[in-house]
């Protein structure tokens, strides 16, 4: 179990697969809320930084991607639902991540996050949210590491080594 104060956090739910699994795993331990960042509107823009590894749609190129793995909130609160998670313990931030974080109601603090943004921008902007509010022995998850966008990678290797000993 998580041993470290604060919530659970989501960034980039897309169909909300993930959503339901970690639902499902947390819904009897914690009383936690489940923080679901996305914009529902698919990929954003890809940056200079969001080189292709692996034309995971075959598209061509990076560019193509943009607004691509979109899928609406209503999907994810459905999964969610059907695992019968607690409706008044989600929060949903619809929204582009750069701005979400910026206004609203937010986590106080995180015990843990997956980060599944795939391009460089939303990662780096996730995980500087996140080493604001998550205290030491949190847990942070960042799936496309070495996948799909060199962004992903370089993202989190620049966000590790500022972090230093923390």
């Amino acid at each position: 179990g998580l041993k470290v104060p604060g919530d659970i956090c989501e960034f980039g739910v897309a169909q909300g697969a993930t959503s339901k699994l970690l639902a499902s795993e947390i819904m009897s331990l914690t009383e936690r809320n489940f923080w679901l960042f996305d914009s529902f509107e698919g990929l954003p823009a890809p940056s200079k930084e969001d080189r292709l590894i692996h034309d995971i749609f075959k598209l061509g190129t990076m560019d193509k991607y943009q607004g691509t793995m979109a899928s609406p909130e209503t999907e994810v609160l459905g999964k969610l639902a059907s695992v019968n998670f607690p409706r008044q313990r989600i929060k949903v931030k619809k929204g582009w991540v750069k701005d979400a974080i910026k206004s609203g109601e937010l986590p106080e603090q995180v015990a843990f996050a997956y980060v599944d943004f795939d391009f460089y921008d939303p990662i780096k902007d996730a995980l500087a949210f996140l080493d604001t509010r998550m205290p030491a022995g949190g847990r942070i998850v960042v799936d496309d590491y070495g996948f799909f966008s060199e962004g992903a990678q370089l993202a989190v290797d620049q966000f590790v080594a500022a972090a230093g000993d923390r």
